[in-house]
């Protein structure tokens, strides 16, 4: 499960570029050439811009092992990954769509400050959005065991 939650958050930038693209009036050959180019070697690429967004999964892992070191209840766990993994993959799709927006169909990359998002949404956005679904569900949680 671990993996899949990796791979998801790593190819959010991918799926948003792609349905920004269609979106925009490239359509699907378009935006898969378009995405072609820009992994090999534009800037941004979307493929190393998923990486950042892996940060915040490794602040739910290290919550997720403290709360089995505190002997929590399997549940909880489960809802403290999910009430974290949703807000973060929500604030990466929302900073995604912000530059990517911009960037299509001309695939000019915008001035300052576009491009901070792609890296301010995954570093100081997703964080907090984590903790707040993280402790909201561990409420719920702990309310029903």
């Amino acid at each position: 499960m671990v993996v899949a939650l990796v791979f998801v958050t790593w190819m959010v930038p991918t799926v948003v570029f792609l349905v920004t693209g269609i979106a925009s009036g490239m359509g699907a050959s378009g935006s898969w050439s378009a995405f072609l180019e820009q992994a090999s070697g534009g800037r941004p690429n979307p493929l190393i811009t998923g990486v950042v967004g892996l940060f915040p999964l490794l602040v739910i892992g290290v919550v997720l092992l403290v709360c089995r070191l505190a002997k929590s209840q399997p549940r909880t766990r489960a809802l403290v990954l999910w009430g974290g993994f949703f807000p973060v993959v929500a604030v990466l799709v929302w900073s995604n769509l912000e530059f990517w927006t911009v960037f299509l169909p001309e695939k000019k990359a915008p001035g300052f400050p576009h491009g901070m998002e792609l890296l301010i949404g995954p570093v100081f956005f997703a964080p907090v959005a984590m903790a707040f679904g993280m402790v909201i569900a561990f409420l719920v949680g702990r309310n029903k065991s």
